[in-house]
């Protein structure tokens, strides 16, 4: 398997600081830095000491039989290992695939298989499901860190101490591919996203530097899995390439995210909206003491309510810029600008990239009319051995991320949906049909639609409506197992938080569930227009 035909890429509008030629991601976020000085200030952990452990894994893996080109699969938390790791694939020439903690041995496997990863590092606390795949696997090599497991991996703590302090990186060139991303669409099948280590250079040289615009003494703080390419940019791309700090929040929690930004005194925050309306539930003076070393807050992942930002603002004076951006693209295409937010609005287009709102002809619609996003800039969707959803994904040279958007005369853009079925719920991307196929297994079940529910808090909810198999009755029972089974087979995030059992479910003309009947039920309860 391998990158789709370019003659299926996007155009790209290439910055002058993005390279050419021979160029390793890792030597360029690492190079020059004071050994003494911390990289990362929660757990504290210097440069010097970074670039050593990033030498030993590189080692490690080399010895594990890592080849120039090969993927490596990262099932790690938020951690010093899952930094160190990362970068020391790139170091030894290798590709990331980095996988959600949340994600079971079913979505692990589809992304072993398919993006071709001969190695993989865990975490023993995640053993359990990469355990299962690694059970079915006898030429996936494995590591894993936190503790032993058994045969099967080597720990990785043992490992990397008998591995040499310093090695000579791979010459890749800025071309070769440095990740791939996995994110799953409105169809089911997760999509894998490839990115060359110039394209992550394309988005710290623009919204990276342009936007958030980080000094050295700065110190980042998130809680985005840094296997979401969100939280790899805020929490190990861009900070390293700014020679300023990160954090490690061991977990996505509100509380651990406080925790660490009041010990490392954080400088920047960056999470999605249903944290920021969670904080904002603290009284105010406990909120100030969180938030005292803050000087500015960044929201992505799903939209932003201009009441959040509003009471935001107002309670803390820190200000608050929201962000869209797509793992086809590496990371923030739209964002607000410090100074320049117009609450409601996602942003401007980040200097270095174009956006369009188009209609079905793909032309222009005029200012305060809605129609599709198309954006172009200095990185772009080059799916892995997926055609048909490259096929979809680019038009005329334009990257479609789906979004449907409204473009005012100023140039700023207001989200309005998805054009697809897409469930966001608390900045996760949840696929309908991929929960569905999970719950048609159930022999009490004849057929079943999942939609998004509009939710204040976590925007939405999934929902299952359930037409049951003759004999089959609706209990409470019945919907425990049902959301049970979702868990045990996929991201607890997916599992459907309500089931809503209908004598018959509303079908298309071709005979399919209609999910867009359902939405338009579901907003209707909710006096959505």
């Amino acid at each position: 398997m391998s990158l789709v035909a370019p003659e299926l890429w996007p155009r790209q509008l290439r910055v002058s600081e993005q390279p050419a030629g021979p160029f390793n991601l890792a030597e360029y976020l690492l190079a020059g830095k004071d050994p003494n000085c911390l990289a990362v200030a929660h757990p504290r952990m210097t440069w010097g000491e970074l670039d050593r452990m990033v030498s030993r894994v590189a080692a490690a893996l080399t010895g594990l039989g890592l080849r120039r080109g090969d993927r490596v699969l990262l099932h790690l938390p938020n951690s010093v290992e899952f930094i160190a790791c990362w970068l020391g694939v790139l170091r030894a020439g290798g590709v990331n695939v980095a996988a959600m903690p949340l994600l079971r041995a079913r979505e692990l496997s589809f992304m072993v298989d398919n993006a071709g990863a001969r190695l993989a590092v865990g975490h023993a606390r995640l053993w359990p499901e990469l355990g299962r795949v690694a059970e079915a696997r006898a030429d996936l090599a494995c590591l894993v860190a936190g503790g032993d497991v058994g045969s099967r991996a080597a720990p990785l703590e043992r490992v990397l101490a008998d591995a040499p302090d310093r090695f000579a990186p791979v010459a890749t060139d800025a071309e070769e591919l440095a990740l791939i991303a996995y994110t799953s669409g409105s169809t089911g099948a997760p999509k894998g996203c490839a990115h060359c280590h110039g394209d992550v250079v394309g988005s710290i040289a623009t919204y990276a530097r342009r936007v958030l615009a980080p000094r050295p003494d700065d110190v980042f703080v998130g809680n985005p899995s840094m296997a979401f390419t969100y939280g790899l940019g805020v929490c190990l791309v861009f900070p390293f390439a700014a020679g300023a700090a990160t954090t490690i929040v061991a977990e996505p929690s509100v509380d651990a995210l406080l925790a660490t930004l009041t010990a490392a005194r954080g400088t920047l925050l960056f999470t999605v909206p249903i944290t920021y309306k969670t904080l904002l539930k603290m009284p105010d003076a406990e909120l100030k003491r969180a938030t005292a070393s803050v000087r500015l807050a960044v929201s992505a992942g799903e939209r932003l309510s201009a009441h959040v930002y509003e009471e935001w603002v107002a309670r803390t004076g820190i200000e608050l810029i929201e962000a869209l951006g797509t793992t086809e693209l590496f990371h923030i295409v739209i964002s607000s600008r410090p100074g320049r937010v117009r609450p409601g609005a996602t942003g401007e287009a980040v200097p270095g990239y174009v956006c369009r709102v188009v209609g079905a002809d793909f032309e222009d619609v005029a200012p305060g009319e809605p129609g599709l996003l198309a954006v172009q800039g200095p990185t772009r969707c080059r799916y892995w051995a997926n055609e048909d959803k490259q096929r979809l994904y680019v038009q005329r040279g334009w990257n479609v991320p789906g979004d449907v958007y409204v473009q005012d005369a100023d140039g700023y853009l207001w989200y309005q949906a998805r054009n697809d079925d897409l469930i966001v719920t608390g900045g996760y991307n949840v696929s309908p049909p991929e929960v569905e196929e999970i719950l048609l297994r159930h022999p009490a079940i004849k057929d079943v639609g999942v939609v998004g529910k509009p939710d204040a808090f976590r925007g939405q909810l999934v929902k299952a409506f359930v037409e049951l198999a003759p004999g089959a009755a609706a209990t409470p029972g019945l919907t425990a197992e049902l959301q049970e089974l979702v868990k045990r087979e996929v991201a607890p995030y997916k599992y459907p938080r309500e089931v809503e059992y209908m004598d018959a479910l509303p079908r298309t003309q071709t005979g399919k569930v209609s999910r867009s009947g359902l939405r338009e039920l579901e907003q209707q309860r909710a006096g959505a227009p």
